[in-house]
């Protein structure tokens, strides 16, 4: 066995090596240390002068830099005409429609509320004037506008040109430390903008002219149309986003029951999705018998065609390229390392779009698809040649190991009948000695079964093990469900898709008969359902954690290198031969690392911020709606309010509510966990509006909460209703305060101001609860969303609302903020939650003024983004996400 995992790669896996130094460079120009690979390249070079062992170290360095120019240079680069530079530049106006021409790339994508079209720019009209334009976008004609105006948008077909006017947008909707950047998501997709039309009459067809894959696509409309005819909602949502690729189908509970099992993947046509397809066609045509060069074209073919049925999206195209290229390695040599293949796939995408090595999706496909290739798929045939093993010309000898690993291999992989069929056609006979269980069991069904569920096992558990930092720092979710759940959910969609593709063929014939077959097999795989939610409940089961930041980020890059040691074990280690004892210690070494770095990544030991003894309060930009995060000076933290999207899903006429990803998870939770929050001792409703209490539901899913504060118990709003649901659900009490109540946090005091009694306004804003924080000689006045009633009362004591800080009330609107009221406040610091443009054309202009005039520095989180006021009890400091205030 190599003492050396570098010379083991350098012999077997050179593409690779240079695949990671070109990484190495595109890192370490993205954090700003590209200047460092320009100092060793000069100390190389003078070493190189005395010795030639410098070549090959040498030649990375060169690659470094070449991944470093790379990455400058695609971030430098500027196209002019392109429509993400001309949204950036301000040419085209977020709130403006412009005229384009563009060609239809893909089928029209029928949603359940609307039509989806995807587009490449031809030409864009600014101000009348005609600019050749490039880039693609994405835009949303609503059912309403199909069916009130007739449109013929169904009439589109993949390679049409069409013209009209929209409204592109690129703009970010939240500026929070830990949010996910729009150009993040759009560039991860592929596209430039979003688009929204306002009548679907000013689409006009320009050409006719349609690609050679239009009849793909239309096959795939044709499917999803009889997919939604025959099942229902739930199943229909399921079945066409783990085939389709289309996601606007499925509904919420069915998504988080899948996001919080941890086998999200498997209904996203992506990296891994592609991967497993990739290797069942592989394994199909292998089993089929055909030779080695039809099982290549066979399954490049396969796969490829269905990559463009589901649309050949970014995410997809970069997956089956490298796939295709661990096929051409199989299909040259079946001992090449798989490493090079990954290499060989991974390095083209890299060199096209360096920054491509920062999305989440690309490191997705690249990690998921190394550790299948390169560990897991391996490492299962060492183990299947020791089980199966028995005399022969190619390794006369029994295999060398473990007792208890040879009893494992034998009893899943031994053959007796393939053992006593090789001694029929042998010139000779011999016995060779195996476990009474594997010869209990060989041949047999329920070794088929173990042999199932051990392999399937076993490439989730490599496939999590590799993923989780990607897995915390991308999606904050960790725990043991995957395991388990990746097998049954991987078996659960199976036997959904082909009862789906039977049930379409059986409504050719008769609607009805496939409508009550799809039903039945939904009842079916209603016990896999009951079981991937089972594992997601289990101890440790799925928990939502914060990630490192600053330096400490660099622990998610140290957890590679031992995995990295272990492949390079992995691939050096034979179960026929006597491991060396330097081979052991290393081993031992690379596990005992591992296992640090997990507990490291799972219990998060370092991110939670210390305490420092000042009382912070931030003003998260939740867009419209209030979310404010109290961080008490001995380290108590509390919530008031979690953001919402208004009215969305409250009085929807549709029973069907789609997956779509709320405020509190995308942007509340996001800003807490980047914060290393995992607890949250107080959560504070100050009153059932949608835009403050809907993203509270999340906040509870996804932190520990000591308790909930309510102003009164109204579940006749069904976002209440559901907040209390889910406190019930988590065994969090629920109370509900009123004036006089108050909390003391060490040496700060929060005081209950309002509502007066539960439920004794007319107005549910004015029943808001009003909370004022004093430390020091400084206090903070939140006031929810009372109105002018609410804010008369307490003016029956003024000196209770005088505030240094105050958070203005109903996000400035001119039904509050009394002149009488802002002179009995008289802050230095007055904070208004809205965005930049609100549909209620929050705040009000006259507002603003007010509270200008009262003296005080106004601050609206849509411009300033998060807003932190810090004291120590004495002075005052703020800071805010974007430098930005209101004057």
């Amino acid at each position: 066995m190599a003492s050396s995992p570098y010379g083991e790669l350098t012999r077997s896996a050179p593409l690779f090596l240079i695949f990671c130094a070109y990484a190495a460079g595109v890192v370490l120009a993205k954090i700003g240390l590209f200047g460092i690979l320009f100092g060793l390249a000069g100390i190389v070079l003078m070493i190189s002068a005395y010795s030639r062992r410098i070549v090959g170290p040498a030649l990375l360095l060169l690659f470094a830099l070449i991944g470093g120019y790379g990455f400058l240079a695609e971030r430098t680069a500027s196209e002019p005409n392109r429509l993400r530079s001309l949204i950036k530049n301000a040419e085209i106006s977020p709130r403006r429609p412009v005229r384009f021409t563009a060609v239809l790339v893909d089928e029209p994508r029928t949603a359940p509320d609307g039509v989806i079209l995807h587009l490449r720019l031809r030409e864009i009209r600014i101000a009348r004037r005609a600019i050749n334009a490039s880039g693609a976008f994405r835009l949303s004609v609503p059912t309403k506008t199909i069916l009130e105006e007739g449109c013929g948008v169904s009439k589109l077909h993949a390679g049409n040109t069409v013209s009209s006017a929209a409204v592109f947008n690129r703009e970010e909707r939240f500026h929070n430390p830990g949010g996910t950047s729009i150009d993040d998501v759009l560039d991860g997709q592929g596209i430039d903008a979003t688009a929204a039309i306002k009548s679907c009459r000013l689409l006009t067809i320009v050409s006719t002219e349609s690609t050679p894959y239009s009849y793909f696509y239309r096959f795939r409309e044709w499917f999803v149309e009889r997919v939604v005819l025959t099942h229902d909602t739930e199943a229909a949502g399921v079945v066409i986003a783990s085939m389709a690729g289309t996601r606007s189908f499925l509904d919420s509970n069915s998504a988080r029951g899948f996001r919080e099992s941890g086998t999200f993947h498997v209904l996203v046509i992506s990296g891994l999705h592609i991967t497993v397809i990739g290797g069942v066609f592989l394994w199909l045509f292998r089993r089929m018998g055909f030779s080695r060069v039809s099982v290549f074209f066979a399954s490049a073919v396969a796969l490829w065609g269905y990559s463009i049925v589901v649309g050949a999206q970014l995410p997809v195209l970069r997956a089956s390229i490298m796939f295709t290229a661990y096929l051409v390695s199989d299909l040259l040599s079946r001992e090449g390392n798989p490493l090079n293949s990954i290499a060989i796939g991974a390095m083209p995408l890299l060199v096209w779009r360096p920054q491509d090595l920062f999305n989440a999706s690309f490191l997705l496909t690249v990690l998921s698809v190394a550790s299948i290739t390169c560990f897991a798929l391996p490492l299962l045939k060492k183990i299947r040649s020791a089980g199966s093993w028995f005399p022969n010309s190619g390794q006369p000898l029994p295999p060398i190991n473990r007792r208890w690993f040879l009893e494992l291999a034998e009893l899943l992989y031994w053959s007796e009948a393939a053992f006593r069929l090789k001694l029929s056609r042998s010139h000779w006979k011999c016995e060779v000695e195996k476990s009474m269980l594997a010869r209990r069991f060989s041949d047999g069904k329920l070794q088929l079964a173990m042999r199932f569920v051990f392999e399937a096992m076993f490439v989730s558990g490599v496939v999590t093990l590799f993923l989780m930092p990607l897995m915390v720092v991308n999606f904050h979710r960790i725990g043991i469900a995957p395991l388990f759940a990746n097998v049954v959910s991987g078996a659960e969609i199976a036997l959904r898709d082909i009862a789906a593709i039977l049930a379409v063929l059986i409504s050719l014939i008769d609607v009805d008969s496939a409508v009550s077959f799809a039903g039945m097999c939904e009842f079916l795989v209603r016990p896999f359902v009951t079981f991937r939610g089972l594992a997601a409940e289990l101890p440790f089961g799925s928990a939502r954690i914060p990630i490192y930041s600053d330096w400490r980020f660099a622990i998610y890059f140290a957890y590679y290198l031992p995995l990295a040691v272990l492949v390079v074990i992995q691939r050096t280690w034979t179960p026929f031969e006597m491991s060396t004892k330097n081979a052991t210690r290393l081993l031992r070494g690379a596990l005992a690392m591992i296992a640090v770095f997990l507990v490291l990544v799972v219990s998060h030991p370092f991110s939670a911020s210390r305490t420092d003894g000042l009382l912070r309060v931030d003003f998260i930009d939740v867009g419209q709606g209030d979310s404010t995060l109290v961080s008490f000076p001995n380290g108590k933290r509390m919530l008031v309010d979690g953001g919402g999207e208004g009215n969305f899903g409250k009085d929807s006429e549709s029973e069907f509510k789609p997956d779509r990803i709320g405020v509190g998870e995308r942007v509340v939770s996001e800003f807490l966990w980047e914060s290393g929050i995992s607890s949250i001792d107080v959560v504070v409703a100050t009153h059932p509006d949608a835009d403050h209490i809907q993203g509270l539901e999340d906040v509870l899913r996804n932190f520990e909460v000591g308790v909930v504060l309510a102003s009164g118990d109204d579940r006749d709003d069904p976002d209440f209703l559901r907040l209390v649901i889910e406190a019930q659900r988590r065994s969090v009490p629920m109370v509900f305060v009123r004036e006089g109540d108050f909390m003391n946090f060490g040496e700060t005091r929060v005081e209950v101001l309002n509502p007066r009694l539960p439920g004794s306004s007319e107005k549910v804003n004015s029943d808001s609860i009003v909370l004022r924080i004093t430390f020091g000689n400084k206090r903070i006045l939140l006031t929810g969303d009372i109105e002018g009633d609410a804010e008369r009362r307490l003016l029956e004591n003024p000196s209770l609302v005088r505030a240094d800080v105050i958070k203005v009330p109903h996000h400035g609107s001119r039904t509050s903020s009394t002149e009488s009221f802002i002179e009995a406040v008289s802050p230095q610091i007055a904070i208004i939650p809205a965005p930049v443009v609100s549909r209620f054309k929050h705040p009000h202009k006259e507002v603003v003024e007010r509270w200008i005039s009262c003296g005080a520095s106004v601050y609206q989180t849509g411009f300033s983004g998060t807003i932190t006021v810090t004291t120590d009890g004495h002075e005052l400091r703020l800071n805010t996400f974007l430098q930005e205030r209101i004057d």
